[in-house]
């Protein structure tokens, strides 16, 4: 069923506080939880936009968020948003249909510099956010996500901890209140945004009880990596800021640090200001950390082969650690004849995907046949995926 709103008449259409109807023209299911909206004004009142900037999505009855815009600012009369379904309003919009109306404000945020990037490599620092406890209970209020001095997440409209990524912990919301009741758990619960770029996180945190203290996530991207902030850690002695970028377990994480506790139910003032790779965290009004954190670079593939002596067949493991699919072009010089066939072993799937009792196939490897013309060849390989390719080869 389509919704139709209109203008109020004593208000300027291109008014970046108003929300606009546009028409949902398509949606594009890219995986099975994202997807990309293709919407067009429905009076003809297109606002240009530039790259990296974003729009509030509203969906009436359901609420408004913040979305980065994936289409060219070339071809202002489409927009195009790329979504994740996460939460209410993103669900929300994850329900759509072609001729569906919601509401853009927008766009806010500076845009990012082309043509003074012209010629040059670039990096870029972006993700969402997250609340953290680590051997103790917390509570957390007032939390807010700014960008340019725009609110663009307001922490009051999560009213279910459903609407979170939650790992551990016993996580409660109430009257605006997001509260972690379990004081031995080191529990997180991430949500926002992972395009968010240049941002301040603000909130009001206390601990309840435990021998350690709470903390915050920023710059959580979908391929899992993130920086936490740790209040009272190390029995309640320092604050350590680490940087998880594609770490392991036994990895030292840890990049700054300095001596600090917190008190039991006593409100703490944070703040975390990110611009670019330098990161400033702030306790009741003092900066306690100031850091130049550059996101990671992964390479778009890692690849090794082998033979099997047995059957003289040759063996490719690709891995793509990136969020995107990658086309790859094999060029098996030296091999006379290969195919007409491979077989291919793929594991793929959110890196935040867990097999459970509940669902103990939710990540598995499945088998695919793909056709081969010859020792040049070409093949997308999944985002987050092992690829594990067998060919005839002679």
């Amino acid at each position: 069923m389509s919704t139709t709103v209109s203008l109020p008449a004593n208000v300027s259409p291109a008014d970046p506080m108003l929300p606009r109807p546009y028409e949902v023209a398509r949606v594009r299911r890219e995986t099975r939880d994202t997807f990309t909206l293709a919407l067009e004004p429905v009076a003809d009142d297109r606002v240009p936009f530039a790259a990296g900037q974003f729009n509030m999505l509203y969906v009436f009855g359901a609420g408004e968020i913040p979305i980065s815009i994936s289409g060219d600012p070339a071809r202002d009369s489409v927009l195009l948003h790329t979504v994740r379904a996460v939460g209410t309003v993103t669900e929300a919009l994850g329900r759509v249909k072609r001729g569906d109306v919601v509401g853009v404000r927008g766009p806010f945020g500076r845009g990012w510099p082309i043509e003074e990037a012209g010629g040059f490599d670039i990096v870029i620092a972006a993700g969402g956010i997250g609340l953290v406890t680590n051997g103790a209970s917390a509570e957390y209020r007032d939390l807010r996500v700014t960008h340019d001095g725009q609110t663009i997440f307001d922490g009051s409209t999560i009213a279910d901890p459903a609407e979170m990524t939650l790992f551990r912990g016993n996580w409660q919301t109430r009257d605006g209140v997001i509260r972690q009741a379990n004081e031995r758990d080191a529990a997180r619960a991430q949500f926002g945004d992972p395009t968010w770029q240049d941002y301040t996180l603000s909130l009001k945190a206390r601990k309840l009880a435990g021998r350690q203290g709470f903390g915050v996530i920023v710059r959580h991207s979908d391929g899992g990596s993130y920086l936490q902030w740790n209040l009272g850690s190390d029995d309640n002695k320092q604050h350590t800021l680490e940087a998880h970028l594609a770490s392991h377990s036994v990895d030292d994480t840890t990049v700054d640090r300095t001596d600090g506790s917190l008190e039991s139910n006593r409100w703490y003032d944070l703040k975390v200001e990110l611009n670019g790779a330098r990161v400033r965290c702030f306790v009741d009004g003092k900066l306690v950390h100031d850091v130049e954190i550059p996101p990671l670079n992964l390479p778009r593939l890692f690849a090794v082969a082998s033979r099997d002596d047995d059957t003289g067949a040759l063996i490719l493991k690709l891995v793509n650690p990136t969020d995107e699919p990658t086309e790859v072009e094999f060029d098996l010089a030296g091999l006379d004849k290969v195919g007409p066939s491979a077989t291919a072993l793929v594991l793929s799937g959110d890196p935040e995907d867990e097999n459970s009792l509940e669902h103990p196939q939710k990540i598995e490897p499945r088998e695919e046949s793909l056709p081969i013309d010859g020792t040049h060849f070409e093949h997308t390989l999944a985002p987050n995926s092992l690829t594990i390719l067998r060919l005839d080869a002679s």
